[in-house]
């Protein structure tokens, strides 16, 4: 295989893949949303027989995964706090006996699968799978890749609530690494966990099988601000809302008024890190629901959104289909400013936007 020496070359764009055919080598590379490649090394590139995967090769032999995600950690690690899970859940063999099972998982709509082939290729490990025609999944179980996924939230740590389960299911995989399951009491410590994680929901049910188990201090988790825009920018690709509401209005000239807004929507245990959005971009305001039970970090003032939010985002870019509400967020803020939705034209031009975004996008 020929080694291709690749001084400078860069590829712009949101969706869609670049092939080069080069001459003289009958591989292919795509690169999909990559950043420049260093102008410094060598590389070579090959597709699996059959496979449709791609990797990016240096001249030690090791796959260049952030080369083809194009994705920062901090932008995996926002993105995982809003769409992540983490189980610790068991399996029976078939003479009975019970082993652990470790699973990290992306859940997303079918739309955002070619986000979750990026973030396979940033870990490394893993699989996508599309398990519905509506739905994906980005899963990693065994622990070779696992630890990969451990290594990644101890350098760039979650900062939502769900860090907790994170760290309950840390102290699962190492228990698991050391083989301290293989006793009794390493696996009764294991279950321990899982009667923890998640809210416990599985202490009853493990308490029928095994009446050991006990539910342990779940850790507290205190927020300690967002170090990172990248973070933001995945988090709101997962969490994130860009919103167009019309509504009919007897005081303006064609009988509806326009709002556009930038809406994130939490459980409440997330209050003091949605309080710390509206520190965060000087802007916006903060809110609980009636039922108590989650509440709302939104930014409603056409100026706020034009000066502050628009800006941020185009600088730290959202890299879902999310991506695509966003531009036709930004064409509804530009007629509002311009006070063409004031007009016929112009507030057909709205509703076009409206109509085609979120779910009702096609």
């Amino acid at each position: 295989m020929k080694n291709l020496n690749i001084k400078k070359f860069s590829v712009f764009g949101i969706a869609g893949a670049v092939s080069l055919w080069l001459h003289g080598i009958s591989s292919c590379l795509w690169i999909k949303d990559g950043p420049m490649l260093n102008s410094n090394r060598k590389y070579s590139s090959y597709m699996d027989k059959g496979k449709e995967k791609l990797y990016e090769v240096s001249c030690s032999g090791k796959p260049e995964s952030s080369l083809t995600s194009g994705l920062t950690p901090y932008y995996v690690t926002g993105f995982s706090d809003a769409e992540a899970s983490f189980t610790i859940s068991r399996i029976k063999g078939r003479n009975g006996k019970a082993w652990p099972r470790l699973v990290f998982k992306i859940g997303v709509h079918i739309r955002d699968k070619d986000l979750l082939e990026r973030i396979s290729l940033f870990f490394g490990v893993g699989k996508v799978y599309a398990d519905r025609s509506t739905s994906c999944q980005y899963i990693v179980q065994t622990i070779s890749g696992l630890e990969a996924i451990v290594k990644h939230f101890e350098t760039y740590p979650l900062i939502t609530q769900k860090r907790a389960d994170f760290e309950l299911f840390r102290q699962a995989f190492y228990l698991v690494l050391a083989k301290e399951h293989l006793t009794k009491e390493g696996f009764q410590r294991y279950l321990n966990l899982r009667a923890t994680i998640n809210n416990g929901n599985h202490f009853q049910d493990l308490l029928v099988e095994y009446p050991d188990t006990v539910k342990l201090p779940k850790p507290c988790i205190e927020h300690e601000g967002i170090i990172d825009p990248y973070w933001i920018a995945g988090f709101v690709d997962g969490d994130g809302c860009f919103r167009i509401k019309t509504r009919k209005c007897a005081t303006y000239k064609l009988g509806v008024s326009v709002n556009i807004g930038f809406i994130l929507t939490q459980d409440i245990r997330d209050g003091v890190f949605m309080r710390s959005m509206e520190k965060y971009f000087n802007c916006g305001g903060y809110s609980i629901a009636t039922d108590g039970l989650s509440c709302e970090y939104h930014v409603y003032r056409l100026p706020d959104i034009i000066k502050t939010i628009i800006p941020f985002f185009e600088k730290y870019p959202l890299q879902g289909v999310k991506r695509l509400d966003l531009a036709d967020f930004i064409k509804a803020a530009k007629i509002l400013q311009n006070k063409e939705h004031l007009t016929e034209e112009g507030y057909k031009k709205i509703l076009e936007l409206k109509n085609g975004m979120n779910k009702s996008r096609k």
